[in-house]
């Protein structure tokens, strides 16, 4: 008996100094079934591993603890990449339990215990790899998007309010003139009322008397009577006539305003124009001496008095033979100041054997006034007067019946009567 355990404790050395002898390579593939230097069925299927683990106390098998102090002899721990690598994240952690696993002793997985230990310690690894991932790696909140961010320009900060409000319309350019929109003539209806007078009707319309006379052909205010129709225009303006050889461009040259004002006023669709053809030229306005004429103030008494001689054919005073009478006589005492009936120039002054002391002047629109009879001179020849300025003084100089001063008005050389043109 003594003897059979003296050779059985001889075996076991002779094995243990065989098995000391080998050499051990570390696995690079920790899943691998074969290990360099041992014959197939090596150390795995004479001396399993045991259960305690892959690595000593005081390690992690997620590699999350510290590192083992002694490993099991023929088991390698993972690199420090692969631990880095484990570090990552879940996805990272679950690759590394695939070796691991595969390292567990076919024995060990044999047993019915063993493998339901298993079957629940795999779950609960994955979800404590997932909890402990998510705790580890933050989430990143999402990058906000950049807000909308304008320039600093006053201007333009100014502009775009304009545009949002509408308060303001958008400033032309510097340098750049913004054309008015074209405006077409409208023309509207007005029954003339009691108490009405031009200058209230055009008031009222915001035009112009010139429009509203011009207009509707008014040759005096004063004639104007209710339940009257007038033609009022949506703009300022007068009607001109076209004569021969006017066109579009000299028309506006003589108003002072533009040829697109006179196609857009009139709807025109070319220029070409015809003889007699009326043009409504916006902005235009009527002579003074026109307006004057209307509105009855267009020639104004040159003295105050009573008409002795009235215009028109008469016998002579002297000779009792009929004549022509081209003006007015008007009684005043010697010395009274005769006035200038009109604005106008001095034309002509002097001496005739018949009308004394005399004075002519020239006014607008070919108009003349010629003063008579009179004491004494008080102008010069080219000296501009203005409605009201005086002339000189009442007289009795040449052939005359006693102290009087001769009135007369010529239009275009021809004499008209003065009480047609006299103020009312």
């Amino acid at each position: 008996m003594a003897d059979r355990v003296f050779v059985d404790k001889r075996k076991a050395m002779e094995m243990q100094s065989v098995i000391g002898r080998q050499s051990v390579a570390r696995r690079r593939d920790p899943s691998g079934p074969r290990r360099r230097g041992f014959p197939s069925g090596g150390v795995s299927a004479a001396r399993p591993v045991p259960v305690e683990g892959l690595y000593a106390r005081g390690s992690s098998i997620l590699g999350f603890g510290s590192e083992a102090k002694a490993p099991i002899p023929g088991r390698t721990r993972p690199s420090k990449r692969s631990v880095a690598k484990t570090r990552r994240g879940p996805g990272a952690a679950l690759r590394a339990l695939v070796p691991l696993a595969a390292s567990v002793p076919a024995r060990f997985l044999a047993a019915p215990r063993a493998l339901a230990l298993a079957a629940l310690a795999v779950p609960v690894m994955v979800l404590g790899v997932f909890l402990v991932s998510a705790s580890v790696i933050p989430t990143l909140p999402p990058e906000p998007e950049p807000a909308l961010a304008f320039p600093e320009d006053p201007a333009f900060e100014s502009l775009l309010l304009s545009f949002l409000h509408g308060t303001e319309s958008v400033p032309p350019e510097e340098g750049f003139d913004v054309p008015p929109p074209p405006v077409s003539l409208e023309i509207y209806r007005y029954r003339v009322k009691s108490g009405d007078a031009l200058s209230t009707i055009a008031k009222r319309y915001g035009v112009s008397m010139d429009s509203l006379i011009s207009l509707n052909g008014i040759s005096s205010a004063k004639a104007l009577k209710a339940g009257a129709e007038l033609r009022v225009p949506n703009m300022s303006g007068v009607v001109h006539k076209v004569s021969k050889g006017e066109n579009l461009a000299s028309i506006a040259k003589r108003h002072g305003t533009t040829v697109t004002a006179l196609l857009d006023a009139n709807d025109l669709a070319s220029e070409t124009l015809a003889v007699g053809q009326s043009l409504f030229v916006p902005g235009a306005k009527l002579s003074s001496t026109e307006l004057k004429r209307v509105l009855g103030e267009l020639v104004l008494w040159p003295v105050s008095g009573r008409i002795s001689s009235r215009f028109g054919y008469r016998p002579s005073p002297f000779t009792g033979v009929r004549q022509f009478h081209n003006g007015i006589d008007i009684v005043a005492a010697k010395g009274t100041k005769a006035k200038a009936a009109m604005d106008g120039r001095v034309a002509d002054t002097g001496f005739n054997t018949v009308y004394g002391n005399y004075v002519i002047l020239s006014h607008a629109d070919g108009y003349q006034t010629w003063y008579a009879h009179l004491d004494r001179i008080l102008v010069a020849k080219g000296q501009y007067l203005y409605q009201g300025n005086p002339v000189g003084l009442v007289g009795n100089t040449g052939v005359s019946t006693g102290t009087h001063l001769h009135f007369s008005v010529f239009r275009y050389g021809k004499a008209i009567d003065p009480l047609g043109v006299l103020k009312k």
